[in-house]
């Protein structure tokens, strides 16, 4: 990687999983797994989630970008109770 390509700034976007550069990343992602586990991987059975999971208001899908070009991608699920943590400082009308 050079040394421009190095200080660009990644964005981070929430998308539909069902985007293209979202089913690109879960693919290129199970298949990593795959490879690593002796015993292969198979999303379903490990632990499944659906694209219903990855929306609104069940979880988000975040796509990772470099100049225009995906290079990473996650998924964030929501479960029951949130907990959130702020700075003292930043909470208004404490």
């Amino acid at each position: 990687m050079g040394r421009q390509q190095a200080t660009a700034p990644v964005t981070l976007e929430v998308v539909d999983p069902d985007h293209r550069h979202a089913r690109h990343g879960l693919s290129a992602y199970y298949a990593e797994l795959d490879r690593r586990f002796d015993t292969g991987f198979e999303p379903s059975v490990a632990r499944p989630t659906t694209v219903d999971d990855m929306r609104a208001p069940a979880g988000r899908f975040l796509l990772a970008s470099l100049r225009d070009e995906a290079v990473g991608c996650g998924v964030l699920k929501f479960h029951g109770a949130h907990h959130w943590f702020e700075k003292p400082l930043a909470r208004v009308g404490s």
